[in-house]
């Protein structure tokens, strides 16, 4: 496997660099994993490094290029219009500790902003789970002090929020109260209590949310679609403990993993509908991140020392398709750090080998 070779950098940067995994560490196992395939071949799972193409692609592979000096960079997101990548750095020197932004077609790196306060972050498109999602004193949402998880719905005019215990206890006994809020107005609800589980996020345009554990003390573990009008959940998936749940841009669907499960058969990556659509079984498991076409991007694992691809799962089709061939990353990817852009256009990784940003086009130039 990779092995991340980094330049020597100042102190607040590597302090910076230990928090690149705040967004992607749990998209794929750090440690091996054992699962077995559908042909019941014994495997071992572990971080996305080494990988394989499905099959053979027509698809010319692009160039990567350099987009950020070595050495950089906490943790990176597109713009909503896919134009820039922001990133949190120090560089060395007089440049100082900031938000910065590189343009995805090439060209000079600007300083966005000096501080790197949660406010600052959301004004320059920064993800929810970085943000925090809310301002907790918005006068508009009543979400108290210990709110955690706070998901805003897709309109703008409701949140979902998870609350639980500072006890120490086991995750799969682990409980949490899960609450919704619509507005100045409205009283918070609770709407379940979830066990050995969290709040995902919203599905059918802010109708239901969608929770992994169990709803009910005894009842049984899984995937739940939950509306927040007080009717009954509905399960949409079995699984003891579903792992690294994300849902797509429209919530359409819902990507996760399975390990260690006791029919090994059910190992894998896994997809959803939200709707109430049987699950489907990716052909391939690694580390993941959804396409604004609704398509699952993958970069599928195999044990040998081999370049990375990255491929695409449809589950409107059930059909798998090679996007990048051999060598589409150079340098390998550090920490599970990459991203699509919301356009579709590009891909954003953290080199393995000199710890800089690369940018790699989805389709020739």
């Amino acid at each position: 496997m990779a092995v991340a070779v980094f330049p020597q950098p100042a102190s607040r940067r590597l302090v910076l660099l230990a928090l690149a995994g705040l967004l992607t560490g749990a998209c794929a196992p750090q440690t091996p994993i054992a699962a077995t395939t559908e042909g019941g071949v014994s495997v071992s799972l572990a971080s996305a490094t080494p990988l394989l193409p499905l099959s053979p692609t027509v698809h010319p592979t692009p160039s990567a290029r350099l987009l950020t000096e070595a050495g950089c960079c906490a943790r990176h997101w597109w713009s909503s219009d896919s134009s820039r990548v922001f990133y949190i750095d120090d560089p060395p020197g007089d440049s100082p500790l900031g938000i910065y932004a590189a343009p995805a077609v090439g060209g000079e790196v600007s300083l966005v902003s000096t501080s790197v306060s949660g406010e600052d972050l959301a004004s320059v498109d920064a993800p929810p789970e970085l943000t925090g999602a809310l301002n907790r004193g918005d006068p508009a949402f009543r979400i108290p002090a210990d709110a955690d998880n706070v998901r805003l719905s897709p309109d703008g005019t409701a949140v979902a929020w998870t609350v639980g215990s500072s006890l120490p206890v086991n995750i799969d006994r682990r409980q949490r109260s899960l609450w919704v809020v619509g507005g100045p107005t409205e009283l918070r609800r609770r709407l379940a209590i979830l066990t050995g589980g969290d709040l995902v996020g919203w599905a059918d345009d802010g109708e239901a949310v969608v929770a992994t554990g169990r709803v009910s003390a005894d009842g049984a573990p899984g995937i739940w679609r939950i509306p927040i009008d007080g009717s009954p959940p509905t399960q949409l998936a079995e699984a003891e403990r579903p792992r690294a749940p994300r849902l797509s841009p429209t919530a359409r669907w819902l990507a996760f993993y399975l390990a260690f499960e006791t029919e090994p058969a059910r190992n894998g990556l896994w997809i959803v509908g939200t709707s109430g659509e049987a699950s489907r079984r990716v052909p391939s498991f690694g580390s993941y991140r959804w396409g604004a076409d609704e398509r699952l991007f993958f970069i599928p694992f195999v044990p040998e020392d081999q370049p990375l691809t990255l491929a695409a799962f449809d589950p409107a089709t059930g059909t798998t398709e090679v996007v990048r061939e051999a060598e589409a990353f150079p340098g390998g990817i550090a920490a599970n750090d990459w991203s699509v852009s919301p356009d579709g256009r590009w891909v954003v990784y953290r080199s393995a080998t000199d710890a800089a940003l690369w940018i790699v086009p989805m389709r020739a130039e």
